[in-house]
């Protein structure tokens, strides 16, 4: 894999963060994924592969006494997720670490979890049966694992959703907000393009539902769960430790 620099991401997650994370899918996706963890006050939850931080800002919101706990490889990436919860002034603990989450021992300083997190990024592993097998040891008895993985990606579908929404369903006020960050939807899949690039001929793991408990299944899971979601393009399981 070619390595891209620090202001390369720097960029692309201020791009991403106004436009992707923008769109009505993403944060229909967010709602939904918040919807069905059942995260409760007090608990400790890990986000693997937290991103710029949109999830764990809003896990945040109105937990008490509580812990989050991000992990991404990509340091640039916790600096945005770090500035939104101090912006958000939240009142819980808070942990970032830069972490592989195809290192095996990715695990091993962290705190027992209530719920381990992991959205669209278990693809993206080199292992993710490993990964699935480290999260369930992560978790208290009976804790919950809540994964969302591409089964197939389709940016054209995400993209056609949120304009159906923002014709059909949108404000006024929602409208004029997406028109002054339009652009940056295009310029991320632009920036896509080149992360493809440096990623070259790596193998990427869209499975479809069946494969997905499976795997869950073969990592000690109990499904309790599976949705689609984000426009139809990926899918969303709930299992049980």
């Amino acid at each position: 894999m070619q390595r891209l620099p620090p202001e390369f991401w720097r960029v692309y997650m201020q791009i991403y963060d106004l436009g992707v994370a923008t769109l009505w899918p993403y944060r229909k996706l967010i709602d939904t994924v918040l919807e069905l963890s059942e995260v409760q006050s007090g608990d400790t939850v890990i986000d693997a592969g937290c991103g710029t931080g949109n999830l764990i800002a809003r896990i945040a919101v109105g937990m008490e006494c509580g812990k989050v706990i991000g992990l991404d490889w990509q340091p640039v990436a916790l600096d945005f997720a770090r500035a939104k919860m101090l912006q958000g002034r939240r009142e819980v603990r808070s942990e970032f670490l830069t972490c592989d989450l195809d290192n095996e021992h990715w695990s091993a300083a962290l705190p027992l979890a209530d719920v381990v997190f992991s959205v669209n990024a278990l693809y993206a592993l080199g292992d993710p049966g490993g990964f699935l097998r480290i999260a369930r040891g992560v978790l208290k008895p009976e804790g919950r694992l809540v994964l969302v993985n591409p089964f197939q990606p389709d940016l054209d579908a995400i993209q056609c959703s949120h304009d159906i929404w923002l014709s059909e369903e949108a404000t006024q006020e929602d409208r004029v907000k997406y028109a002054e960050v339009a652009w940056a939807t295009k310029v991320a899949r632009a920036f896509n393009d080149v992360i493809a690039e440096a990623v070259g001929r790596k193998q990427l793991h869209f499975w479809q539902q069946e494969r997905l408990a499976d795997e869950l299944n073969a990592a000690g899971f109990t499904v309790q769960s599976m949705h689609q979601v984000y426009a139809g393009t990926s899918l969303l399981a709930v299992a049980l430790k």
